[in-house]
């Protein structure tokens, strides 16, 4: 029994030490585990820094584009208000190229108005009789033309209590302006028959001649009319007495069949109205039916309707009784002259032959004898019993 407990102790023993065997098998491949983990530690060290390092280049990349993106941003909205300022001013430069082309066309229009202006004056207000007593026969106004002497306003002697004679003006310049500045209501003043209504024929075909560039004999100063104006518009008051605003007088005595003129000119008078100078001749002739008179304070009833003249210059005639009637205040009128007639005996003597070499050019298509300027002379100191010397007569 001693001997089988010995075997089963040996046994067990055996078994111990296989066991303890397979333990230290066990542990020393649990070791080479560990010493082949150890071993394999730098590779993981050098992969973590390979990716530590991509993730700095990584981010690196990611800042460059979010600057890349805020600069792409700031480029795209410098586009985005380069395109709206190229817009703008594609739209000033279209507006300017459209107010340039209407410009165009408005100078355009105004020249092709001022033309058939200049035709209408030419057929029907560029002559006049060469006498009261011979009305059936005219001359062109330059042809028989000799200057009226027209004076100023009395001036006041300097440093004295009285009133000088007046004074002589010199040409269109003198009479339409004042202290260098344009006249809005000029008069000009005359006796009946003293020539205001030639004088202003005269004034219509200096424009007319002077914007056609043809030559005269007219004085140099004379181109004054067609330098300051663009149109010259003249109504004769004696033949308007059912109108009360000047339009409607240019309307119907200028434009009435050609209603197209009418209406350039009253877009020159709109646009303007400082190159547009409107003669008004004969106040002391107009006499507008009562209905025709507008009943406003701003509105007298001897006083033109100014109704879209825009603040066109006004030249009216009148004689000197109508002016002491209506007594005009400061604000109806900045510049009167007065139409003297002729103040030299050269002066009539002038008209005179420019008269009869006219006539004799008449008669020459005739057997009608000519006469000289001694004959007509002779003539007038026999029949009127003066020396011409001595008078003023009218024209």
């Amino acid at each position: 029994m001693e001997q089988s407990k010995t075997e089963e102790d040996l046994s067990m023993t055996k078994q111990q030490m296989t066991s303890m065997a397979n333990v230290q098998n066990t542990l020393e491949a649990q070791l080479q585990s560990v010493r082949t983990t150890v071993n394999t530690l730098p590779s993981v060290n050098s992969r973590l820094d390979s990716i530590e390092q991509r993730q700095r280049v990584l981010d690196t990349d990611v800042a460059g584009i979010k600057d890349t993106q805020k600069n792409v941003l700031v480029e795209l909205k410098q586009m985005q208000n380069d395109i709206l300022q190229f817009k703008l001013r594609s739209n000033e430069e279209d507006k300017t190229e459209l107010s340039h082309q209407q410009k165009i066309a408005y100078l355009k229009k105004k020249a092709e108005f001022q033309c058939s202006l200049c035709n209408l004056y030419d057929t029907y207000l560029s002559t006049i009789p060469v006498s009261p007593v011979l009305e059936e026969i005219d001359a062109r106004i330059e042809d028989i033309y000799v200057a009226l002497t027209i004076t100023d306003d009395l001036v006041r002697q300097e440093e004295q209590d009285f009133w000088t004679v007046p004074r002589e003006v010199n040409g269109y310049a003198d009479i339409l302006t004042k202290n260098d500045k344009p006249c809005k209501n000029v008069y000009v003043i005359g006796d009946a028959g003293i020539g205001k209504t030639t004088w202003c024929l005269k004034v219509l075909r200096s424009w007319s001649l002077s914007l056609k560039k043809i030559a005269t004999t007219m004085p140099a100063n004379e181109n004054f009319i067609s330098e300051n104006f663009d149109i010259v518009l003249f109504v004769s008051l004696r033949l308007a007495s059912t109108d009360y605003n000047i339009c409607d007088m240019i309307q119907s005595q200028l434009f009435e069949e050609y209603p197209s003129m009418y209406e350039s000119a009253l877009e020159i008078m709109r646009k303007e109205p400082e190159r547009c100078l409107l003669i008004c001749d004969g106040l002391d002739e107009w006499i507008p039916q009562q209905s025709v008179v507008e009943r406003s304070p701003l509105y007298a009833a001897d006083l033109l309707g100014r109704k879209d003249l825009n603040g066109a210059i006004i030249v009216t005639t009148t004689r000197p009784w109508k002016l002491d009637h209506i007594r005009l205040s400061d604000k109806h009128i900045d510049r009167s002259v007065t139409i003297e007639g002729f103040s030299t005996h050269r002066k009539v003597v002038t008209l005179a032959t420019k008269i009869i070499e006219h006539l004799n050019m008449k008669n020459s298509e005739t057997s009608i004898i000519s006469r000289e300027i001694t004959d007509f002379e002779t003539d007038l100191k026999t029949v009127f019993r003066l020396d011409t010397g001595n008078k003023k007569p009218t024209i």
